[in-house]
């Protein structure tokens, strides 16, 4: 909380923000101009509070292109800096995130950033292991990455109720698959068990459960988990199982645009739908996992492919 406070400390956060989005035209930061332990002056940037129009249910009237633009640059944001940049913004609530359209152009800004989270190798690697596990349905496996998020050791009867939640509520992509309420469901049982986590993983628990929140807020049948899936399934296969190996590394990073691509196509079908009036209500749900399904076979078949059977 001190560091928090310092605003020397959020302005060398916003310019490294800024600098790992600086080739973004739709996601921006306030760039510092001056900044001491209790000044900081920064440019002025536009926009409407998200939070405040979910306050006053302006949310409800946007048309479906603004819902989309929002739903899918936060979800995209989020994954480029979990999966990229393993440095977070630490405070992705709704009132943090201004959005601003202007003719053609659309720009979302991340503004308080005096809290970030600067993620070790382990700890992205545990992470992202609980979210591909979450699409996987692979309830052992997201047990393993929570008690890595503490290095805690195996601890048998914690496993064995997140695989039984898992059965219950989480059997993978395509399956409408609530992340908050599996992710609050785990949450639960690391309290009951007294699972150690550290407070770089209880942020991006906190940050998820905020882009999931805002997505069903503004599209209530837009699924994160199936969403991301074509760079979780990647990532999955190329590194979760092989995480020593820098040649898979790079080789996700070389196939994150196309992973992008892939996301990006799906997300413009499914609202192209959605505004049919088709299946992105509650008809789509078959189409949705038809999408998923192609999407992660496409995704983690090519990456597999990359590595020359390595």
């Amino acid at each position: 909380m001190a560091e928090q406070a310092r605003l020397d400390v959020e302005g060398y956060h916003l310019s490294l923000l800024s600098f790992n989005f600086r080739s973004s035209a739709t996601v921006a930061f306030p760039r510092p101009i001056f900044s001491s332990q209790s000044i900081i002056i920064e440019t002025f940037v536009g926009g409407d509070v998200i939070g405040d129009k979910f306050r006053s249910g302006e949310h409800e009237g946007m048309s479906i292109e603004a819902k989309e633009f929002i739903v899918t640059e936060g979800e995209s944001l989020y994954l480029k800096m979990l999966l990229v940049d393993n440095l977070m913004h630490a405070d992705l609530h709704p009132g943090n995130i201004l959005v601003k359209f202007t003719g053609d152009q659309k720009k979302l800004t991340l503004v308080d950033a005096g809290m970030v989270a600067s993620l070790t190798p382990e700890e992205s690697l545990n992470f992202i292991g609980l979210l591909s596990a979450l699409g996987a349905g692979d309830g052992k496996a997201a047990a393993d990455a929570v008690l890595g998020f503490g290095n805690s050791p195996p601890h048998e009867e914690f496993s064995a109720e997140v695989v039984e939640l898992f059965s219950r509520i989480c059997r993978g992509y395509g399956t409408e698959v609530d992340v908050g309420e599996v992710l609050r469901g785990v949450l639960g049982l690391v309290q009951k068990h007294k699972v150690r986590i550290g407070a770089n993983y209880a942020t991006l628990v906190v940050n998820v459960l905020c882009i999931e929140s805002m997505a069903k807020k503004l599209v209530p049948t837009y699924n994160v988990l199936d969403a991301a899936r074509p760079l979780l399934s990647a990532y999955r296969r190329l590194c979760v199982y092989h995480p020593e190996s820098k040649f898979r590394k790079g080789l996700f990073r070389a196939w994150m645009p196309v992973a992008k691509a892939i996301k990006g196509r799906n997300d413009r079908k499914f609202f192209r739908d959605l505004k049919a009036g088709g299946g992105g209500l509650k008809g789509g749900r078959k189409w949705r996992r038809r999408v998923a399904m192609l999407a992660g076979a496409i995704s983690a078949g090519l990456a597999a492919n990359l590595v020359l059977g390595s």
